[in-house]
Formats: C-alpha cells, sequence, structure tokens
C-alpha cells in the first residue's frame, strides 16, 4: 500500500498542497473524520488546477490536494480523498494514458466521487468517463463554468455517501 504526504508546492504564485509518495501510512475512509472533506485535483494545466482549488475552497472543502505530475496522481490512489477531479484535456506530463489507468482505479474506491474534465468535441473522453462510472463529466471545463456549484453537489453527495451503512458504499459501483 503505498502512503502519501502532503507537500506545498508553488504554482505560478499560488501554494497547493501536493499529494507526494510517503512511508507513514495514512487514514482509512472508515475512520475520516465526519466534518472533514478531502478532493484531489489533477492537471496539467496550472491556471485549472488553481480554479479547481479556489472553488474547492469556496464550497466548504476542508483539504484540496493537487497531483502535478503522474507520480503524484499514483501517490495519492491510497489517500482518502472524497472528490477527485482529473483532466483529460491537459492530462499530467501530457500522459493521457496514465492518467486514465489512475483514474480507473480511483474511480471503484468506496466512497470516492470522480469528475472528468475533457477536451470540447472528445465524445471519446465522455464515452470513458460515463464507461468508468464517472460523477460527472464537463467538456471545455478551461473555458470558465461554474466549478464552486461542482464542488458543492459533490461535497453534498459525499456527505450523504458518509452516512450510509459501509457495505452498502463498498457495493455502490457493483451495484450501478
Amino acid at each position: 500500500m503505498v502512503a502519501f504526504n502532503n507537500q506545498n508546492v508553488a504554482v505560478k504564485g499560488k501554494t497547493l498542497t501536493v499529494a507526494s509518495p510517503a512511508t507513514r501510512a495514512t487514514r482509512t475512509w472508515a475512520a475520516r473524520l465526519p466534518d472533514t472533506t478531502s478532493c484531489l485535483v489533477a492537471s496539467g494545466n496550472a491556471t485549472l488546477l488553481q480554479r479547481l482549488d479556489a472553488a474547492a475552497d469556496l464550497a466548504g472543502w476542508s483539504e484540496c490536494d493537487a497531483a502535478v505530475d503522474v507520480d503524484s496522481l499514483r501517490g495519492a490512489v491510497s489517500g482518502d480523498h472524497q472528490l477527485v477531479v482529473v483532466d483529460l484535456a491537459s492530462p499530467l506530463d501530457g500522459d493521457a494514458k496514465a492518467v486514465v489507468a489512475v483514474a480507473e482505479v480511483l474511480s471503484q474506491q468506496p466512497g470516492t466521487l470522480l469528475v472528468v474534465c475533457g477536451a470540447d468535441g472528445c465524445p471519446d473522453h465522455e464515452r470513458w468517463a460515463r464507461s468508468i462510472g464517472a460523477f460527472l463529466y464537463l467538456p471545455g471545463v478551461t473555458r470558465g463554468d461554474d466549478l464552486v456549484s461542482l464542488f458543492a453537489e459533490a461535497r453534498r453527495v459525499a456527505g450523504r455517501w458518509s452516512s450510509l451503512p459501509r457495505q452498502w458504499n463498498k457495493s455502490r459501483k457493483a451495484a450501478c
């Protein structure tokens, strides 16, 4: 099991928290504090990362980690994120295949909502996102959508899931 530490990294004048591999164990989903909400954003677009981080903050998320390369995204797989936002229009390290592989693993984690940002006019991105059970697909998100409402709705849904019996939460993907 890979664990991660959070490190602060400056990206275009803004400090973001980055998930990076570590040796110590992390909190499991079952041990999450009831008022703690944690999200992870992964994009090769620094401007979009800043916008996603700001939207998460405005929507009341406790923590918003940023994966700035494929290795940090892989390291976050064993983390405890209720929401994961991945950008296929500007994938980390320009490696869409690696981002897709990690996102598929993240989409199967109990209690995790996956949002996929795709390129405008690319039906393959949307088809893939829907096939793995993404919570939401956003084409052309880099143009300026209302991301705060996305984070607020995801927080509401994640809060509802955390109040459900754990066994139901584990099997939610199989039941859909």
